[in-house]
């Protein structure tokens, strides 16, 4: 399992949460917080059997919420 990160619109961060929370690959996902440098962007961590490309994949294909890039957490 992997622990990686989202930058993530601090507007998106609930509904990127709910919708990595509906899939098999991904055991959790949670709030990282918001950026005490830009409050616009958080940060979602979650555990995952995804590599940083396939998370950016599902993120480009997948989903609504503005995000800006993955890390690993």
């Amino acid at each position: 399992m992997r622990n990686l990160g989202i930058d993530v619109s601090t507007d998106d961060k609930s509904l990127l949460i709910d919708e990595l929370s509906e899939q098999p690959e991904v055991y959790s996902a949670r709030d990282g917080g918001v950026y005490r440098e830009d409050v616009t962007y958080s940060k979602v961590i979650i555990g995952t059997n995804w590599t940083e490309d396939e998370l950016e994949e599902w993120l480009d294909k997948s989903t609504c919420a503005e995000y800006v890039g993955v890390f690993h957490a």
